[in-house]
């Protein structure tokens, strides 16, 4: 867990209002980068942005969800059960973040979870809505 970069978002996809709720779950990530960089946290921090972490995705993901369902996006489903599985492995973390002796550890594992996840998300499910979008003419 040695590269800890500043993540960022990999592309815009093209639809605006997506593409600025990208930005700003990548700024959440960012802040948990600061917290890593600084060694050990405090656990008050930790819980604070973690809960601005979790929050965000939630409403993220609904927001994402209702977009799709108002375009009749055909792939739906799938794209819903990609992030039911994000949430469920975000929840695993929730549940451990309580007990977790060793929160800079903690940090880096959310941390790299959720630039792989996002960085992929983006880039192959996020970027088909877009063609398929954008093939209708909007």
């Amino acid at each position: 867990m040695e590269n800890k970069n500043a993540a960022s978002v990999p592309m815009k996809i093209g639809i605006a209002s997506l593409d600025a709720q990208h930005e700003a779950l990548f700024e959440c990530i960012n802040k948990f980068i600061r917290l890593y960089l600084k060694g050990e946290p405090e656990r008050g921090e930790v819980k604070k942005h973690f809960a601005v972490l979790l929050d965000y995705t939630v409403t993220h993901f609904d927001d994402e969800e209702f977009f799709m369902r108002s375009i009749d996006y055909p792939e739906l489903a799938n794209h819903a059960a990609q992030h039911q599985a994000l949430r469920d492995v975000v929840d695993g973390f929730s549940t451990r973040l309580e007990a977790e002796k060793d929160l800079h550890a903690f940090c880096g594992e959310v941390i790299e979870l959720l630039k792989t996840w996002l960085n992929k998300h983006i880039c192959t499910l996020d970027a088909k809505i877009a063609v398929y979008y954008q093939s209708r003419g909007k």
